[in-house]
Protein backbone atom coordinates (compact mmCIF):
# COMPACT_ATOMS: atom_id res chain seq x y z
CA UNK A 1 0.00 0.00 0.00
CA UNK A 2 1.30 3.45 -0.87
CA UNK A 3 0.57 6.48 1.32
CA UNK A 4 0.61 10.09 0.22
CA UNK A 5 3.51 11.87 1.87
CA UNK A 6 2.88 15.14 3.66
CA UNK A 7 5.01 17.88 2.13
CA UNK A 8 6.79 19.00 5.30
CA UNK A 9 9.13 21.37 3.44
CA UNK A 10 6.17 23.50 2.32
CA UNK A 11 4.17 23.25 5.57
CA UNK A 12 3.10 26.68 6.81
CA UNK A 13 1.92 27.81 10.20
CA UNK A 14 -1.84 28.32 10.05
CA UNK A 15 -2.49 25.49 7.59
CA UNK A 16 -5.80 23.80 8.38
CA UNK A 17 -6.42 20.07 8.53
CA UNK A 18 -9.60 18.71 6.98
CA UNK A 19 -12.38 18.40 9.53
CA UNK A 20 -13.38 14.89 10.58
CA UNK A 21 -16.75 13.91 12.06
CA UNK A 22 -16.77 10.72 14.14
CA UNK A 23 -19.87 8.88 15.32
CA UNK A 24 -19.32 7.83 18.92
CA UNK A 25 -21.69 4.97 19.69
CA UNK A 26 -22.47 3.42 23.05
CA UNK A 27 -20.57 0.32 21.91
CA UNK A 28 -17.47 2.37 21.05
CA UNK A 29 -17.48 4.03 24.48
CA UNK A 30 -17.84 0.73 26.34
CA UNK A 31 -15.30 -1.11 24.16
CA UNK A 32 -12.69 1.62 24.46
CA UNK A 33 -13.10 1.72 28.23
CA UNK A 34 -12.69 -2.05 28.48
CA UNK A 35 -9.62 -1.94 26.21
CA UNK A 36 -8.03 0.72 28.44
CA UNK A 37 -9.04 -1.15 31.61
CA UNK A 38 -10.98 1.93 32.72
CA UNK A 39 -13.85 0.31 34.57
CA UNK A 40 -15.37 3.47 36.02
CA UNK A 41 -19.16 3.09 35.75
CA UNK A 42 -19.53 6.50 34.05
CA UNK A 43 -18.17 4.80 30.91
CA UNK A 44 -20.49 1.77 30.82
CA UNK A 45 -23.41 2.07 33.26
CA UNK A 46 -26.22 4.35 32.04
CA UNK A 47 -28.16 4.23 35.31
CA UNK A 48 -25.09 5.18 37.34
CA UNK A 49 -24.28 8.04 34.92
CA UNK A 50 -27.83 9.37 35.24
CA UNK A 51 -27.66 9.15 39.05
CA UNK A 52 -24.53 11.31 38.83
CA UNK A 53 -26.42 13.96 36.81
CA UNK A 54 -25.31 12.97 33.30
CA UNK A 55 -27.76 12.17 30.49
CA UNK A 56 -25.77 9.10 29.40
CA UNK A 57 -22.38 7.37 29.63
CA UNK A 58 -19.43 9.30 28.18
CA UNK A 59 -16.11 8.81 26.43
CA UNK A 60 -13.01 8.32 28.59
CA UNK A 61 -10.02 10.67 28.37
CA UNK A 62 -7.86 7.86 26.93
CA UNK A 63 -10.37 7.18 24.16
CA UNK A 64 -10.60 10.89 23.34
CA UNK A 65 -6.82 11.05 23.14
CA UNK A 66 -6.72 8.01 20.89
CA UNK A 67 -9.15 9.63 18.46
CA UNK A 68 -6.97 12.77 18.35
CA UNK A 69 -3.85 10.69 17.71
CA UNK A 70 -5.50 8.81 14.86
CA UNK A 71 -6.80 12.07 13.33
CA UNK A 72 -3.36 13.69 13.31
CA UNK A 73 -1.34 10.66 12.23
CA UNK A 74 -3.78 9.81 9.43
CA UNK A 75 -3.30 13.38 8.14
CA UNK A 76 0.50 13.39 8.55
CA UNK A 77 1.15 9.98 6.99
CA UNK A 78 3.85 7.38 7.57
CA UNK A 79 6.79 9.82 7.44
CA UNK A 80 5.71 11.43 10.71
CA UNK A 81 6.21 10.24 14.26
CA UNK A 82 4.23 11.64 17.18
CA UNK A 83 6.63 12.79 19.91
CA UNK A 84 4.27 14.51 22.36
CA UNK A 85 0.66 15.29 23.04
CA UNK A 86 -1.04 17.47 25.63
CA UNK A 87 -4.82 17.51 25.99
CA UNK A 88 -7.33 19.50 27.98
CA UNK A 89 -10.87 18.15 28.31
CA UNK A 90 -13.97 20.30 28.30
CA UNK A 91 -17.57 19.11 28.21
CA UNK A 92 -18.18 15.33 28.29
CA UNK A 93 -18.75 13.47 25.06
CA UNK A 94 -21.91 11.43 25.56
CA UNK A 95 -22.95 8.29 23.70
CA UNK A 96 -24.55 8.60 20.27
CA UNK A 97 -23.20 12.14 19.69
CA UNK A 98 -20.81 13.15 16.89
CA UNK A 99 -17.29 14.32 17.69
CA UNK A 100 -16.02 16.86 15.15
CA UNK A 101 -12.24 17.20 15.07
CA UNK A 102 -10.51 20.13 13.41
CA UNK A 103 -6.84 21.01 13.42
CA UNK A 104 -4.41 23.76 12.55
CA UNK A 105 -0.63 23.81 12.23
CA UNK A 106 0.47 26.15 15.02
CA UNK A 107 4.30 25.85 14.89
CA UNK A 108 6.99 24.50 12.59
CA UNK A 109 10.77 24.07 12.80
CA UNK A 110 13.36 22.56 10.52
CA UNK A 111 15.87 21.60 13.22
CA UNK A 112 16.30 17.99 14.37
CA UNK A 113 14.84 16.55 11.18
CA UNK A 114 11.84 18.88 11.15
CA UNK A 115 8.80 19.02 13.37
CA UNK A 116 5.39 20.64 13.50
CA UNK A 117 2.83 21.26 16.20
CA UNK A 118 -0.83 20.81 15.44
CA UNK A 119 -3.58 22.16 17.68
CA UNK A 120 -6.70 20.00 17.53
CA UNK A 121 -10.15 20.99 18.77
CA UNK A 122 -12.95 18.49 19.29
CA UNK A 123 -16.54 19.68 19.56
CA UNK A 124 -19.92 18.02 20.03
CA UNK A 125 -23.51 19.21 20.50
CA UNK A 126 -22.70 20.34 24.06
CA UNK A 127 -19.66 22.49 23.14
CA UNK A 128 -15.90 22.00 23.16
CA UNK A 129 -14.98 18.50 24.29
CA UNK A 130 -11.20 18.82 23.99
CA UNK A 131 -8.25 20.84 22.87
CA UNK A 132 -4.95 19.13 22.19
CA UNK A 133 -1.47 20.10 21.02
CA UNK A 134 0.39 17.35 19.16
CA UNK A 135 4.03 17.49 18.07
CA UNK A 136 5.14 15.46 15.07
CA UNK A 137 8.72 14.73 14.01
CA UNK A 138 9.38 14.22 10.30
CA UNK A 139 12.00 12.30 8.41
CA UNK A 140 13.80 14.64 6.05
CA UNK A 141 14.94 13.60 2.61
CA UNK A 142 18.55 13.68 3.85
CA UNK A 143 17.71 11.41 6.81
CA UNK A 144 15.82 8.96 4.59
CA UNK A 145 18.64 8.47 2.06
Amino acid sequence: MRFAALDFANMKQGEMLAEQSISVSTSRIVASSIAARDFHPLHHNREYARQQGHPDIFLSALASGGLVQRYVTDWAGPGARMTSMAMRLGVPHYAEDRLVLSGRVTATASNHGGWIEVTVTGTNTHGQHLQSVVRLQFETLDAAS
